[in-house]
């Protein structure tokens, strides 16, 4: 087992000794984090073993902040790309059309006609969107903007629902799903 694991470590090009840290892997690993690579991604754009990079973390606190400080950048930009895509936002931009220019002669016939670009400076207006403001507030509120409702109660062994334990809201949504008193409370007659 040993030797197979050798053997494809040589095959991946990874280091079968221990692997060197080196002091350019400090800023390779910050960008690559700002790129989104995991550990493994990283281990491996390295030529190391998983295990090494978790050495390295732990014996050189330069590597583990730049990893940290790449991902915190990476996370932040992700954050407020989702956050704006939420919110709608507006944008500049130079557009870049053709202008037909046209020359005339004294008769006016045209002499000569040549097409020249035209910068337009427009502003785009992204509105927002929806399901980036559902993700945004799923996360930020998960109580009131959860996709998952969670209703506890408990059942008793003749199948009647016990509504004690049940909140307010809850039997509100309860009743909005069409279950009644007289569904719940229907004893079990079917007996084999």
């Amino acid at each position: 087992m040993q030797l197979l694991d050798k053997v494809t470590r040589k095959r991946r090009n990874v280091s079968i000794d221990k692997p060197v840290f080196n002091e350019n892997f400090i800023q390779q690993v910050f960008y690559l984090c700002l790129l989104g690579a995991t550990n493994r991604q990283i281990a491996l754009a390295l030529g190391v073993t998983d295990s090494s990079i978790q050495l390295w973390k732990e014996k050189h606190p330069e590597f583990l902040q730049a990893i940290k400080k790449g991902q915190m950048m990476a996370d932040a930009k992700v954050a407020h790309s989702l956050y704006q895509s939420a919110v709608g936002y507006n944008h500049r931009e130079t557009v870049v059309l053709t202008n037909r220019v046209k020359e005339f002669d004294s008769k006016g016939k045209v002499k000569r006609e040549w097409t020249e670009p035209l910068l337009v400076e427009v502003e785009k207006k992204y509105p927002p969107n929806v399901m980036a403001a559902i993700k945004w507030l799923s996360v930020r509120q998960p109580s009131v903007w959860n996709e998952k409702l969670e209703i506890n109660g408990k059942f008793t062994m003749d199948h009647k629902l016990d509504l004690s334990e049940f909140s307010t809201e809850e039997l509100l949504v309860l009743s909005k799903m069409g279950v009644t008193k007289e569904v719940i409370n229907v004893p079990n007659d079917t007996k084999e």
